[in-house]
């Protein structure tokens, strides 16, 4: 299996903004509220696709599910839950192409006082596992906010990268560190100030 950490990385931000967006919805859903919807599609050579979409919500919680068949045999499937209450959020989404090959993704996170844990695995069409273990807080008052992530590769390599950042009255500074598989490690660090 070929799993790129770059591509692994925009699943892990994918993910995190889902997260953030299904985050600042919730509030509004005072109410319980559900949502269903199916569709077929039948082309010229009689061959069907399919798509179906469940949504539940009401406040501080939210889940929801889409599933597609494809007129091909391909097929796709993907949910997500969040629980504020419970500082928690999962998901879980798997493809599988015309030809039977399959690939899925998972994640779990959970948050609250300032801070966030996500575990996330992939497994690619050929049965390899890549994994990623990341954790990060923030504190409002200071302005500084600090990250760590190790990435478990299908080969079992492994490269850690931990940074940190802070901002304030126009200024904002970062730096990070990151760990190969093999202990060689690149440290960056970049700083912006703007005076009135």
């Amino acid at each position: 299996m070929h799993t790129s950490s770059q591509s692994y990385r925009r699943r892990g931000l994918a993910a995190t903004t889902l997260l953030a967006l299904l985050c600042l919805s919730l509030p509004l859903q005072a109410d319980a509220r559900s949502r269903e919807r199916s569709s077929t599609r039948t082309n010229a050579q009689g061959q069907q696709a399919s798509r179906e979409m469940a949504v539940e919500a009401e406040a501080g919680s939210r889940s929801a599910s889409r599933s597609r068949d494809g007129a091909y045999g391909g097929s796709s499937s993907n949910s997500s839950e969040v629980d504020l209450a419970a500082g928690s959020a999962a998901r879980e989404s798997s493809r599988t192409g015309p030809l039977g090959r399959s690939r899925s993704h998972s994640s779990e996170t959970s948050f609250g006082d300032g801070g966030y844990t996500r575990s996330g695995s992939a497994t690619g069409a050929n049965g390899g596992t890549a994994s990623r273990e990341v954790s990060g807080s923030y504190d409002a008052e200071t302005g500084t906010a600090t990250r760590s992530a190790t990435t478990t590769g299908a080969n079992g390599q492994s490269y850690s990268t931990t940074s940190s950042s802070s901002h304030g009255e126009g200024s904002y500074a970062r730096t990070s560190n990151t760990t190969g598989p093999q202990g060689g490690s690149v440290e960056t660090s970049a700083s912006v100030s703007v005076e009135p």
